[in-house]
């Protein structure tokens, strides 16, 4: 309180929870606030969520990937790993591939 900042948080369940559900809503201020999240929030574990907030409400399988490319280029080890994983479990599973036919046709 000293700072006037919030340095952690106790638990972020509900956090994580709005976050996934306000990028969906509203004339992009959920993604804004996702957006802000991701870069600046003390906590790794919301800035991993806002990432894979912002993921899902990209409008493709690309833009999905590209979103998930930008988190992997963070500083926070724990957030470019988790946007990493994310990736490597998309193109492991063929998810990507699969959106991408089904959004541009055989």
């Amino acid at each position: 309180m000293e700072k006037g900042e919030i340095a952690g948080i106790l638990n972020g369940t509900a956090t994580e929870a709005l976050l996934a559900l306000s990028v969906h809503f509203g004339a992009g201020e959920g993604r804004d606030v996702a957006t802000h999240l991701a870069a600046h929030h003390p906590s790794d574990r919301i800035r991993m969520r806002a990432w894979h907030a912002l993921a899902s409400a990209e409008p493709d399988a690309g833009a999905r990937m590209r979103c998930y490319e930008r988190g992997a280029t963070e500083p926070n080890r724990f957030v470019s790993a988790e946007c990493m994983r994310a990736l490597a479990a998309a193109e492991r599973t063929g998810i990507w591939l699969k959106g991408l036919v089904a959004e541009n046709g055989p």
